[in-house]
């Protein structure tokens, strides 16, 4: 008798105890390798970025992308929201992503800090954002071609129309750098001045030299554009 208790306990453990605790732990997000730690608190945190910048990493969680950073050998996992997060960045406490729909991309920007995220756009379709300090800059497609749009902390303008398409922009918080396509292999890199809202050319020429304009570390414009 007390072996076939025992053979039976066995058999329930096996039988139900097991699969209950494996759909459990699918229903809470304990995914095999996906493992997040504790956030920091705003304190902790603020100091760390007084000497760090923080480092992105995006890994699929519960079926979507989202977005974790490192904190002193932590990794903390910042979005849990229903959808794909792409092009993640961070400068300082700001973070920009782009959320996307089955409609298109939509612009976020987070403030690790304060917990305060803002939705840039709502509609269309948007993409490619970059940041600087709590300036975004990224591309929106106006029915017919990509337009530069650029938001300076407080509203969003767009920078550029017309009958070419404008991309990869990005900004060092005194002007905007972006390339427009005047050909298929016929590029024009533009500077934006954000303070006379006035754009010089920088240079003209094929895809591979001028179609991917980016600052250099000190957040001057050089010439030696790098394709990426």
């Amino acid at each position: 008798m007390g072996r076939l208790r025992v053979a039976l306990d066995r058999r329930v453990l096996r039988n139900w105890l097991l699969p209950f605790m494996v759909a459990s732990a699918l229903i809470i997000g304990l995914h095999p390798g996906v493992h997040a730690d504790p956030a920091p608190s705003s304190s902790q945190l603020a100091l760390y970025l007084q000497q760090h910048q923080l480092v992105l990493t995006t890994t699929v969680t519960d079926g979507y992308q989202q977005i974790y950073y490192a904190f002193n050998g932590r990794s903390v996992q910042l979005t849990h929201d229903g959808y794909n997060h792409t092009y993640a960045q961070a400068s300082g406490p700001y973070i920009v992503w782009e959320g996307v729909f089955s409609g298109g991309g939509q612009i976020y920007l987070y403030n690790v800090l304060t917990n305060v995220q803002t939705q840039l756009t709502t509609i269309g379709t948007n993409s490619q954002p970059a940041l600087f300090g709590n300036q975004v800059t990224w591309r929106e497609w106006d029915g017919q071609h990509w337009q530069v749009d650029y938001y300076d902390g407080a509203q969003i303008k767009q920078l550029t129309s017309g009958d070419h398409s404008s991309v990869r922009a990005s900004t060092n918080g005194l002007e905007v750098l972006y390339s427009e396509q005047i050909g298929p292999n016929d590029w024009m890199a533009q500077a934006y001045d954000i303070s006379t809202s006035l754009t010089r050319l920088i240079q003209r020429g094929d895809e591979v030299s001028t179609a991917y304009p980016t600052f250099g570390p000190n957040g001057t414009i050089t010439t030696s554009f790098v394709p990426y």
